[in-house]
């Protein structure tokens, strides 16, 4: 199970949400679970201090031209996508969300 998430270091909700993510990945790893976290900063330093800092556990993947992007029809950040085990996008939610709880953190286990 993949879940894509788009954001930015410009974008509060991005980085309040990052920690959650963290901890969703830290539970589900294990279980055939990953995470790609594709940045949309033109420039790639702010992303890079962000990630180290906050030494985030999963893949962080730079998209300063926003091409990744334009494939999955992002229109505002933060945008995540959830694929399932067959590559079928299950689910988009857009905005900030606590992930390691409540309604997408049930989501998500169900598919795992």
């Amino acid at each position: 199970v993949l879940l894509i998430n788009f954001w930015a270091t410009w974008c509060p909700p991005c980085l309040i949400e990052m920690p959650s993510l963290a901890a969703l990945y830290d539970k589900f790893n294990k279980q055939g679970f990953e995470i790609l976290a594709v940045n949309l900063d033109e420039n790639p330093k702010p992303a890079r201090q962000f990630v180290e800092k906050s030494k985030l556990p999963f893949t962080v993947l730079l998209d300063p031209d926003g091409l990744a992007a334009q494939q999955y029809l992002v229109y505002g950040l933060p945008y995540t996508v959830i694929v399932d085990r067959e590559g079928k996008i299950r689910f988009k939610l857009f905005g900030g969300h606590e992930w390691d709880r409540g309604e997408a953190f049930e989501k998500i286990k169900a598919l795992l």
